[in-house]
């Protein structure tokens, strides 16, 4: 049996208890679970599996410069949820050697994506950003709510626009649930319903968006600044409200028709990144 003593969760250890199955033991459930939809077979494959998910973590130490080994174990658990939805028995492939790949990009992914926003923050900033988390975290105790730019900017001493700055750099990662609740629109959407997903159960997507979610960023990222700014008030992503097709073309003096197909046009360019990078993941459109 492994050592488990470097994790201080006792919940990790007691996971890391389980025994990998033998190949032909995963295959059975993991074809159940596909055919039946039966959670309790791939939590199953999952729990048996976490020893694997440790071996990997063990051989990259460096790692752990980056991530804790618990936030490790949980970023490998999303890649592990990856390689069983897309396990294919018929290819003949031992499922923890098909597994290990899934785990280890997860990971890095991961690695690479918190270190590449980390080194962005200068020094100067880091007290002022630890500054605005502790104040944050002190009003949202008082108040019992998420405060407001101007009580933030009260708190800290700090003026609006570092506030709004420190933001930027802290943002999380922009959420595919953000709710689109818009005048025009018949229903309730997100971000997520945007990008169609019907090979994977609901239940777990929730799980993929944590990676999705990475490249709806760097898509915005790559934006010309009047679609940013469409998609920002459209979505609400930086005040919170979100605006009606007309309204925003109002705001740039265009039509309404004219800011739908640049929405349009921008979903697009989200569903190219996601196809490049989760290939699979989003439904091919149907040829008429």
């Amino acid at each position: 049996m492994e050592k488990t003593n470097d994790w201080q969760s006792p919940i990790v250890q007691q996971i890391f208890n389980h025994k990998i199955l033998a190949n032909e033991t995963i295959l059975i459930l993991i074809d159940e679970y596909k055919k039946t939809g039966n959670n309790d077979a791939k939590d199953k494959v999952i729990l048996h599996n976490q020893r694997l998910i440790g071996r990997i973590i063990r051989q990259h130490p460096h790692w752990s410069s980056y991530l804790s080994k618990d936030d490790m174990l949980n970023v490998g658990n999303i890649g592990l949820l990856r390689a069983i939805q897309r396990f294919e028995k018929e290819k003949g492939l031992i499922f923890s050697k098909y597994a290990v790949y899934w785990i280890k990009q997860a990971i890095s992914y991961t690695i690479a994506y918190n270190y590449s926003r980390l080194i962005r923050i200068s020094s100067g900033k880091k007290k002022e950003v630890s500054k605005y988390k502790k104040e944050v975290k002190s009003l949202i105790s008082k108040l019992k709510r998420i405060p407001c730019a101007e009580e933030i900017a009260q708190e800290t001493g700090f003026s609006l626009e570092l506030i709004f700055d420190i933001h930027e750099i802290i943002q999380p990662i922009i959420s595919l649930e953000t709710p689109r609740r818009i005048a025009d629109d018949k229903e309730d959407s997100t971000l997520s319903s945007s990008v169609p997903n019907k090979k994977i159960p609901s239940q777990e997507q929730s799980l993929d968006k944590k990676m999705l979610a990475v490249y709806i960023e760097k898509v915005l990222e790559k934006l010309t600044s009047k679609e940013k700014a469409i998609i920002e008030m459209r979505f609400g992503l930086v005040d919170g409200i979100t605006h009606t097709l007309e309204e925003i073309g109002r705001e740039f003096n265009v039509s309404r028709e004219r800011i739908r197909q640049i929405e349009a046009q921008v979903f697009k360019k989200i569903r190219r990144i996601i196809e490049m990078n989760f290939p699979g993941l989003v439904p091919e459109k149907k040829r008429v």
